[in-house]
């Protein structure tokens, strides 16, 4: 995802090897591509972040309507179609499955080392949106907004396996 928001493939097939060899640089370009979005947002905080997409694109009455209080509009109701997951009751299956590869230090430690950058750009999102938020005309919701705790949790698993990788070298 980084290298998506980075612009990268955009880029001839020279440049964007040369963007995807250079974390620092991708990281830097996706950084700046997020901060010159008029909106981000995080599904974590949906209702807060389609606040702040309305009042950015000028949808006024939305945002008097929506973001005026806790008590949020009929927009942002859950909704469910025969097709999503909400409604087949699979959100049981999927934490299920998820839950196998969050107890397991080792895998979250291998997912953290190849998507390190993506966990960089979701935390750079976050605190985005909580300066947007705190900026805001309209009400938002107190809790204050954070980084991945999957990622937090895979870049300790990590720092950790490597700790004992290197004391196991000595």
């Amino acid at each position: 995802m980084t290298h998506v928001v980075a612009g990268a493939q955009h880029l001839s097939d020279a440049a964007r090897g040369a963007a995807r060899r250079s974390s620092d640089n991708l990281r830097c370009a996706a950084a700046r591509a997020l901060e010159a979005l008029p909106a981000a947002g995080l599904t974590e905080r949906l209702d807060d972040s389609l606040c702040v997409v309305f009042a950015e694109i000028g949808f006024d009455a939305v945002v008097a309507d929506c973001c005026g209080s806790p008590a949020r509009c009929a927009l942002f109701g859950q909704r469910a179609t025969r097709h999503s997951a909400a409604d087949r009751g699979a959100a049981a299956n999927a934490t299920a499955y998820l839950a196998d590869y969050l107890d397991d230090d080792v895998v979250l430690a291998a997912l953290y080392e190849g998507n390190a950058l993506d966990c960089d750009l979701y935390d750079a999102a976050a605190r985005l949106l909580g300066a947007r938020l705190r900026a805001a005309d309209f009400y938002v919701d107190p809790a204050p907004v954070r980084g991945s705790a999957t990622c937090a949790r895979a870049r300790a698993a990590l720092a950790a396996f490597q700790r004992a990788r290197h004391g196991a070298v000595s």
